[in-house]
């Protein structure tokens, strides 16, 4: 299987913002499938389009998460009574 990220320099190693070697933080998505990892690449691609303001996956998936899930708030815990 072709690896996107290779062809994509927006998916690649430090992408349109230059950030090569300055990561903060890395993750390693481990996919079942090969549809789950074409899916992924869609959401990335997806992204890019709607947070064009961000400049790195990272910020995109973090402004994906602001728009679209409430955190749950401490009178929702069961915890606090």
């Amino acid at each position: 299987m072709s690896d996107p990220a290779n062809q994509d320099p927006d998916l690649s190693a430090g992408g349109e913002h230059g950030f090569i070697g300055k990561a903060v933080v890395q993750y390693n998505i481990i996919f079942e499938t090969e549809p789950q990892l074409k899916e992924f690449y869609t959401f990335i691609r997806l992204l890019k389009k709607q947070y064009p303001e961000e400049r790195t996956i990272g910020g995109r998936i973090s402004a994906y998460i602001r728009g679209n899930f409430t955190p749950p708030t401490d009178e929702a815990d069961p915890k606090n009574g």
